[in-house]
């Protein structure tokens, strides 16, 4: 029980304390601001006062009446860097960007080698960027970023991870696959540079995000979750890691019971995801269990593992997987499956939709395509490759022409097209 009084007795302190904090702030901010009026008054032309009230102004929210002090400091000194600079954060906060890039600009005429007008107005054009979706913005917002590195290496970690985010949100924008290496190079930068007692705080885990999701769509998906991670032990309710490591959870590796867990976790953590997200997850952990006509060679890998044998025939655009006495035909193509021969344990499954096409499973003397030249006289018969002279399931091939081939099985002689039906003799 004491215990428990000691506790209620702290956290009461600690509301008391907060609230005299606060009180303080404010009363500090409002004696300044009254401390500058009264300086003006008795010296009405000194630009150093107007810019000291007008700051007060600012760190009240009263951005009108600062930018109102900043305009006439500037009109008394028209070489007041500071004004310019804390007019144009002024003109930022009130959304008014044409305004706040003119002032930052200003800054960079006065003092060219000085970063921070190049860093504030490349966070400006950022904004423009990802309000307007203008290229040019986010090109001058790279620009601009460059050049403050250039003149200031000490504030590179924090520039370099506001650049490669730039880099990747435009490779989003604009499919440029580029930008994606290029994003992934910078937040490796921020993360090189960032000092070790830094690494434990939970802002740089936007950096492994970020470059966690370049690395995921470059299709590099075990790096991409070695990040994903990294970002959630530096912050454990970082949403946007969890979701992003779901998703690639989910496309890129195939564990969908990881993929559900994660954007469950996102979604707890506030993170408003697309019930067609779940869905998707779901319906591909039912498709991973079979494959069909159509499927990726990568699938049917997951699907049925590695293959006793595999054959290529080049000439015949065909590759053909053995599974025991079972076959997989594939087209070097696109490599994906055409036709298969099923001894029982290929999982194989067809069903209406999207999984499904109107070709059946291969008939027994299905020509799958012919190659003929003068030297070179070959066709693939289901999964078979066969010559003129060879006997397939009783079947003699008399004949391979150049669009046809002609048959015969006890007496009796046909011919068949690339894509006919076979002939009932077949069977």
């Amino acid at each position: 029980m004491k215990s428990k009084k000691l506790w209620i007795l702290v956290a009461i302190l600690g509301i008391v304390c907060g609230i005299y904090a606060i009180q303080f702030r404010t009363n500090l901010v409002a004696s300044e601001k009254t401390s500058n009026t009264k300086a003006i008054e008795a010296n009405p032309d000194d630009p150093n006062i107007y810019r000291s009230r007008g700051n007060a102004h600012y760190d009240r929210g009263n951005y009108d009446k600062a930018i109102t002090d900043f305009t006439k400091a500037i009109e008394l000194n028209p070489e007041d860097r500071d004004a310019y600079l804390w007019r144009a954060l002024a003109y930022k906060r009130k959304d008014d960007i044409v305004k706040a890039i003119s002032d930052h600009t200003k800054v960079i005429e006065i003092n060219p080698k000085d970063s921070s007008g190049y860093l504030y107005r490349g966070m400006t054009y950022e904004v423009l960027a990802y309000t307007s979706g203008g290229k040019n913005h986010y090109d001058k917002a790279i620009a601009d970023y460059t050049k403050a590195i250039e003149l200031n290496p000490d504030v590179a970690p924090y520039i370099y991870i506001h650049r490669g985010t730039l880099y990747f949100n435009r490779g989003s924008a604009f499919a440029t696959i580029h930008d994606y290496d290029l994003a992934i190079i910078d937040c490796t930068k921020a993360i090189e540079l960032e000092p070790k007692s830094a690494e434990l705080d939970p802002k740089s885990a936007k950096r492994y995000n970020i470059r966690g999701r370049a690395y995921s769509i470059k299709g590099q998906r075990d790096k991409a979750i070695t990040d994903f991670t990294k970002a959630i032990e530096l912050d454990p309710k970082y949403a946007d890691a969890y979701f992003y490591r779901g998703l690639t959870y989910c496309v890129g590796i195939g564990d969908y019971d990881k993929a559900r867990e994660d954007i469950r976790k996102a979604q707890s953590l506030g993170k408003k995801v697309d019930p067609k997200v779940l869905k998707d997850i779901r319906e591909a952990s039912q498709a991973a269990s079979y494959f069909t006509l159509g499927s990726h060679k990568d699938d049917v890998l997951k699907v049925q593992g590695t293959p006793d044998s595999i054959n290529r025939y080049t000439a015949l655009g065909h590759e053909v997987w053995r599974y025991g006495f079972s076959t997989v035909d594939f087209s070097i193509r696109n490599n994906r499956v055409v036709e298969w021969s099923n001894y029982g344990n290929l999982k194989i499954k067809l069903e209406p939709g999207r999984n499904v096409t109107t070709t059946k499973a291969p008939r027994q003397g299905h020509i799958s395509c012919i190659v003929w030249t003068e030297d070179h006289r070959i066709a693939m018969i289901g999964t078979k490759l066969v010559r003129e002279g060879d006997i397939i399931d009783g079947v003699t091939v008399v004949k391979i022409r150049m669009d046809r081939i002609e048959f015969e099985k006890d007496g009796k002689r046909w011919t068949q097209k690339e894509g006919d039906a076979p002939d009932p003799a077949w069977r």
